[in-house]
Protein backbone atom coordinates (compact mmCIF):
# COMPACT_ATOMS: atom_id res chain seq x y z
CA UNK A 1 0.00 0.00 0.00
CA UNK A 2 2.86 2.37 0.90
CA UNK A 3 4.56 1.79 -2.46
CA UNK A 4 1.29 2.26 -4.33
CA UNK A 5 0.86 5.64 -2.66
CA UNK A 6 4.46 6.47 -3.55
CA UNK A 7 3.82 5.50 -7.17
CA UNK A 8 0.75 7.75 -7.35
CA UNK A 9 2.78 10.62 -5.93
CA UNK A 10 5.46 10.03 -8.54
CA UNK A 11 2.81 10.04 -11.27
CA UNK A 12 1.65 13.44 -10.03
CA UNK A 13 5.21 14.76 -9.98
CA UNK A 14 5.78 13.67 -13.57
CA UNK A 15 2.67 15.51 -14.70
CA UNK A 16 3.39 18.59 -12.60
CA UNK A 17 6.94 18.75 -13.97
CA UNK A 18 5.55 20.07 -17.21
CA UNK A 19 4.79 17.08 -19.40
CA UNK A 20 1.43 17.47 -21.10
CA UNK A 21 -0.16 14.71 -23.06
CA UNK A 22 -1.66 16.02 -26.27
CA UNK A 23 -2.55 12.76 -27.99
CA UNK A 24 -5.63 10.64 -27.38
CA UNK A 25 -4.12 7.33 -26.25
CA UNK A 26 -7.33 5.81 -24.97
CA UNK A 27 -7.58 3.28 -27.78
CA UNK A 28 -4.20 1.70 -27.07
CA UNK A 29 -3.56 -1.20 -24.71
CA UNK A 30 -0.96 -0.92 -21.95
CA UNK A 31 1.43 -3.14 -23.94
CA UNK A 32 0.97 -1.04 -27.08
CA UNK A 33 1.61 2.12 -25.10
CA UNK A 34 4.75 0.65 -23.58
CA UNK A 35 6.04 -0.48 -27.00
CA UNK A 36 5.37 2.96 -28.45
CA UNK A 37 7.29 4.43 -25.54
CA UNK A 38 10.24 2.12 -26.23
CA UNK A 39 10.27 3.18 -29.89
CA UNK A 40 10.34 6.85 -28.89
CA UNK A 41 12.97 6.17 -26.20
CA UNK A 42 15.25 4.41 -28.70
CA UNK A 43 15.29 7.47 -30.97
CA UNK A 44 15.83 9.77 -27.96
CA UNK A 45 12.41 11.42 -28.18
CA UNK A 46 12.14 11.38 -24.41
CA UNK A 47 9.14 13.69 -24.11
CA UNK A 48 7.07 11.40 -26.32
CA UNK A 49 8.50 8.32 -24.60
CA UNK A 50 7.46 9.64 -21.20
CA UNK A 51 3.97 10.32 -22.50
CA UNK A 52 3.52 6.72 -23.61
CA UNK A 53 5.26 5.20 -20.60
CA UNK A 54 3.15 7.24 -18.20
CA UNK A 55 -0.06 6.15 -19.90
CA UNK A 56 1.07 2.51 -19.79
CA UNK A 57 2.17 2.86 -16.16
CA UNK A 58 -1.27 4.22 -15.30
CA UNK A 59 -2.59 0.88 -16.55
CA UNK A 60 -0.18 -0.98 -14.29
CA UNK A 61 2.46 -1.94 -16.87
CA UNK A 62 5.54 -2.68 -14.77
CA UNK A 63 7.95 -2.43 -17.70
CA UNK A 64 6.77 1.13 -18.35
CA UNK A 65 7.29 1.94 -14.67
CA UNK A 66 10.82 0.57 -14.95
CA UNK A 67 11.51 2.72 -18.02
CA UNK A 68 10.35 5.87 -16.23
CA UNK A 69 12.73 4.93 -13.41
CA UNK A 70 15.50 4.58 -15.98
CA UNK A 71 14.70 8.04 -17.34
CA UNK A 72 15.01 9.48 -13.84
CA UNK A 73 18.29 7.60 -13.37
CA UNK A 74 19.87 9.17 -16.45
CA UNK A 75 17.95 12.44 -16.41
CA UNK A 76 16.44 11.79 -19.82
CA UNK A 77 13.67 14.33 -20.46
CA UNK A 78 13.43 15.26 -16.79
CA UNK A 79 15.54 16.36 -13.86
CA UNK A 80 17.89 13.55 -12.84
CA UNK A 81 16.97 11.89 -9.54
CA UNK A 82 18.39 8.67 -8.12
CA UNK A 83 15.76 8.74 -5.38
CA UNK A 84 12.83 8.81 -7.83
CA UNK A 85 14.55 6.17 -9.98
CA UNK A 86 15.03 3.87 -7.01
CA UNK A 87 11.41 4.23 -5.90
CA UNK A 88 10.14 3.33 -9.36
CA UNK A 89 12.56 0.42 -9.76
CA UNK A 90 11.38 -1.02 -6.45
CA UNK A 91 7.73 -0.67 -7.43
CA UNK A 92 8.34 -2.45 -10.74
CA UNK A 93 10.51 -5.09 -9.04
CA UNK A 94 7.77 -5.83 -6.52
CA UNK A 95 5.48 -6.45 -9.50
CA UNK A 96 7.88 -9.06 -10.85
CA UNK A 97 9.89 -7.07 -13.38
CA UNK A 98 13.29 -8.77 -13.62
CA UNK A 99 15.19 -5.81 -15.04
CA UNK A 100 13.80 -3.61 -12.28
CA UNK A 101 15.16 -6.12 -9.76
CA UNK A 102 18.64 -5.84 -11.30
CA UNK A 103 18.39 -2.04 -11.33
CA UNK A 104 17.33 -1.99 -7.68
CA UNK A 105 20.21 -4.30 -6.81
CA UNK A 106 22.57 -1.90 -8.58
CA UNK A 107 21.17 1.10 -6.68
CA UNK A 108 21.75 -0.61 -3.34
CA UNK A 109 25.17 -1.87 -4.44
CA UNK A 110 26.36 1.65 -5.27
CA UNK A 111 24.29 3.57 -2.74
CA UNK A 112 22.50 5.63 -5.39
CA UNK A 113 19.40 7.28 -3.92
CA UNK A 114 19.52 4.97 -0.92
CA UNK A 115 21.84 3.98 1.91
CA UNK A 116 24.43 1.59 0.45
CA UNK A 117 23.69 -2.00 1.38
CA UNK A 118 25.33 -5.16 0.04
CA UNK A 119 22.66 -7.18 1.81
CA UNK A 120 19.84 -5.43 -0.06
CA UNK A 121 21.81 -5.60 -3.30
CA UNK A 122 22.12 -9.36 -2.82
CA UNK A 123 18.40 -9.65 -2.06
CA UNK A 124 17.35 -8.07 -5.35
CA UNK A 125 20.06 -9.65 -7.49
CA UNK A 126 19.19 -13.06 -6.01
CA UNK A 127 15.52 -12.61 -6.87
CA UNK A 128 16.40 -11.86 -10.49
CA UNK A 129 19.03 -14.60 -10.60
CA UNK A 130 16.51 -17.19 -9.41
CA UNK A 131 14.28 -16.10 -12.30
CA UNK A 132 17.12 -16.85 -14.73
CA UNK A 133 18.62 -13.41 -15.37
CA UNK A 134 22.26 -14.06 -16.36
CA UNK A 135 23.60 -10.62 -15.41
CA UNK A 136 22.15 -11.01 -11.94
CA UNK A 137 23.56 -14.53 -11.68
CA UNK A 138 26.98 -13.04 -12.42
CA UNK A 139 26.47 -10.34 -9.78
CA UNK A 140 25.39 -12.89 -7.17
CA UNK A 141 28.54 -14.86 -7.99
CA UNK A 142 30.59 -11.72 -7.49
CA UNK A 143 29.02 -11.06 -4.09
CA UNK A 144 29.76 -14.62 -3.00
CA UNK A 145 33.34 -14.49 -4.29
CA UNK A 146 34.16 -11.43 -2.21
CA UNK A 147 31.74 -12.00 0.66
CA UNK A 148 29.80 -8.77 0.18
CA UNK A 149 26.43 -8.98 1.93
CA UNK A 150 26.73 -12.76 2.21
CA UNK A 151 29.05 -15.28 3.80
CA UNK A 152 32.04 -15.61 1.46
CA UNK A 153 31.91 -18.81 -0.57
CA UNK A 154 33.98 -19.68 -3.64
CA UNK A 155 31.75 -22.71 -4.16
CA UNK A 156 28.64 -20.53 -4.39
CA UNK A 157 30.51 -18.08 -6.60
CA UNK A 158 31.38 -20.91 -8.98
CA UNK A 159 27.75 -22.05 -9.00
CA UNK A 160 26.38 -18.67 -10.03
CA UNK A 161 29.24 -17.84 -12.40
CA UNK A 162 28.55 -21.14 -14.12
CA UNK A 163 24.88 -20.25 -14.60
CA UNK A 164 25.87 -16.93 -16.18
CA UNK A 165 28.81 -18.33 -18.15
CA UNK A 166 26.57 -20.94 -19.77
CA UNK A 167 24.42 -18.04 -21.02
CA UNK A 168 27.36 -16.25 -22.59
CA UNK A 169 28.24 -13.63 -19.95
CA UNK A 170 31.92 -12.91 -20.67
CA UNK A 171 32.73 -11.53 -17.19
CA UNK A 172 31.39 -14.73 -15.62
CA UNK A 173 33.44 -16.85 -18.03
CA UNK A 174 36.56 -14.86 -17.18
CA UNK A 175 36.00 -15.13 -13.42
CA UNK A 176 35.25 -18.82 -13.72
CA UNK A 177 38.52 -19.25 -15.61
CA UNK A 178 40.38 -17.46 -12.82
CA UNK A 179 38.80 -19.67 -10.13
CA UNK A 180 39.79 -22.79 -12.10
CA UNK A 181 43.31 -21.45 -12.56
CA UNK A 182 43.68 -20.88 -8.81
CA UNK A 183 41.59 -23.84 -7.65
CA UNK A 184 39.21 -21.69 -5.61
CA UNK A 185 35.89 -23.45 -5.03
CA UNK A 186 36.70 -26.06 -7.69
CA UNK A 187 39.36 -28.64 -8.38
CA UNK A 188 42.29 -26.73 -9.90
CA UNK A 189 42.43 -27.13 -13.67
CA UNK A 190 44.52 -25.13 -16.14
CA UNK A 191 42.62 -26.82 -18.95
CA UNK A 192 39.29 -25.46 -17.69
CA UNK A 193 40.87 -22.10 -17.00
CA UNK A 194 42.07 -21.91 -20.61
CA UNK A 195 38.67 -23.05 -21.86
CA UNK A 196 36.79 -20.28 -20.09
CA UNK A 197 39.40 -17.64 -20.91
CA UNK A 198 38.98 -18.58 -24.57
CA UNK A 199 35.19 -18.29 -24.30
CA UNK A 200 35.53 -14.82 -22.78
CA UNK A 201 38.28 -13.76 -25.19
CA UNK A 202 36.01 -14.66 -28.09
CA UNK A 203 33.68 -11.99 -26.68
CA UNK A 204 36.61 -9.55 -26.54
CA UNK A 205 37.41 -9.76 -22.84
CA UNK A 206 40.80 -8.03 -22.76
CA UNK A 207 41.73 -9.43 -19.37
CA UNK A 208 40.97 -12.94 -20.60
CA UNK A 209 43.17 -12.42 -23.66
CA UNK A 210 45.98 -11.41 -21.31
CA UNK A 211 45.49 -14.26 -18.86
CA UNK A 212 45.29 -16.73 -21.73
CA UNK A 213 48.53 -15.28 -23.09
CA UNK A 214 50.32 -16.13 -19.86
CA UNK A 215 49.00 -19.69 -20.01
CA UNK A 216 50.49 -19.97 -23.51
CA UNK A 217 53.84 -18.68 -22.24
CA UNK A 218 53.90 -21.28 -19.47
CA UNK A 219 52.20 -24.08 -21.39
CA UNK A 220 49.62 -24.49 -18.65
CA UNK A 221 46.42 -26.12 -19.92
CA UNK A 222 47.46 -25.39 -23.51
CA UNK A 223 50.37 -26.29 -25.75
CA UNK A 224 53.22 -23.87 -24.99
CA UNK A 225 53.48 -21.20 -27.65
CA UNK A 226 55.14 -17.80 -27.49
CA UNK A 227 53.56 -16.98 -30.84
CA UNK A 228 50.02 -17.54 -29.53
CA UNK A 229 50.86 -15.64 -26.36
CA UNK A 230 52.06 -12.75 -28.51
CA UNK A 231 48.82 -12.86 -30.50
CA UNK A 232 46.73 -12.70 -27.32
CA UNK A 233 48.76 -9.85 -25.84
CA UNK A 234 48.76 -7.92 -29.10
CA UNK A 235 44.98 -8.13 -29.44
CA UNK A 236 44.45 -6.68 -25.97
CA UNK A 237 47.33 -4.17 -26.22
CA UNK A 238 45.92 -2.75 -29.45
CA UNK A 239 42.83 -1.86 -27.41
CA UNK A 240 44.92 -0.03 -24.79
CA UNK A 241 44.84 -2.74 -22.12
CA UNK A 242 47.83 -1.87 -19.96
CA UNK A 243 48.57 -5.36 -18.61
CA UNK A 244 48.86 -6.67 -22.17
CA UNK A 245 51.07 -3.74 -23.16
CA UNK A 246 53.39 -4.53 -20.25
CA UNK A 247 53.48 -8.19 -21.28
CA UNK A 248 54.37 -7.21 -24.85
CA UNK A 249 57.17 -5.04 -23.54
CA UNK A 250 58.57 -8.05 -21.69
CA UNK A 251 58.35 -10.26 -24.78
CA UNK A 252 60.13 -7.69 -26.97
CA UNK A 253 62.77 -7.12 -24.31
CA UNK A 254 63.63 -10.81 -24.17
CA UNK A 255 62.78 -11.79 -27.76
CA UNK A 256 60.15 -14.38 -26.89
CA UNK A 257 58.00 -15.20 -29.93
CA UNK A 258 59.21 -12.06 -31.68
CA UNK A 259 62.44 -10.53 -32.92
CA UNK A 260 64.12 -8.98 -29.89
CA UNK A 261 63.80 -5.18 -29.83
CA UNK A 262 64.61 -2.90 -26.92
CA UNK A 263 62.99 -0.02 -28.79
CA UNK A 264 59.67 -1.89 -29.02
CA UNK A 265 60.04 -2.99 -25.40
CA UNK A 266 60.44 0.63 -24.32
CA UNK A 267 57.46 1.63 -26.46
CA UNK A 268 55.10 -0.90 -24.85
CA UNK A 269 56.44 -0.44 -21.34
CA UNK A 270 55.87 3.30 -21.75
CA UNK A 271 52.30 2.81 -22.97
CA UNK A 272 51.52 0.65 -19.94
CA UNK A 273 53.34 2.94 -17.52
CA UNK A 274 51.39 5.93 -18.81
CA UNK A 275 48.24 4.11 -17.73
CA UNK A 276 49.56 3.56 -14.22
CA UNK A 277 51.18 0.13 -14.47
CA UNK A 278 53.81 0.05 -11.70
CA UNK A 279 55.47 -3.13 -12.98
CA UNK A 280 55.81 -1.62 -16.47
CA UNK A 281 57.27 1.58 -15.01
CA UNK A 282 59.81 -0.44 -13.02
CA UNK A 283 60.78 -2.53 -16.06
CA UNK A 284 61.06 0.61 -18.16
CA UNK A 285 63.32 2.32 -15.64
CA UNK A 286 65.53 -0.74 -15.37
CA UNK A 287 65.75 -1.22 -19.13
CA UNK A 288 66.54 2.45 -19.77
CA UNK A 289 69.29 2.34 -17.12
CA UNK A 290 70.81 -0.79 -18.64
CA UNK A 291 70.69 0.69 -22.13
CA UNK A 292 72.28 3.94 -20.93
CA UNK A 293 75.00 1.96 -19.14
CA UNK A 294 75.78 -0.03 -22.25
CA UNK A 295 74.64 -3.31 -20.74
CA UNK A 296 72.00 -3.68 -23.48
Amino acid sequence: MKKMIMFLLIVCLVVISGTTFGNDLSGMSAEELKNAGVDAYNVENYEKALEYFQAAADEGNEEAIRFIGQMYYYGYGMEQSYEMARDLFEIAADRGNIQAMTWTGWMYLKGYGVDQSYEKAYEYYKRAADLGDPDSQYNVGLLFEYGYGVEQSYEKAVEYYQFAADKGIADAQENLGWLYEKGYGVEQSYENAAKYYKFAANMNSLRSYTRLGYLYILGYGVEQSYEKALECFQTAADQDYSAAQAALGWMYEHGYGVEQSYEKAVEYYQLAADQGSKSAAENLEKLNAEMAGGKK
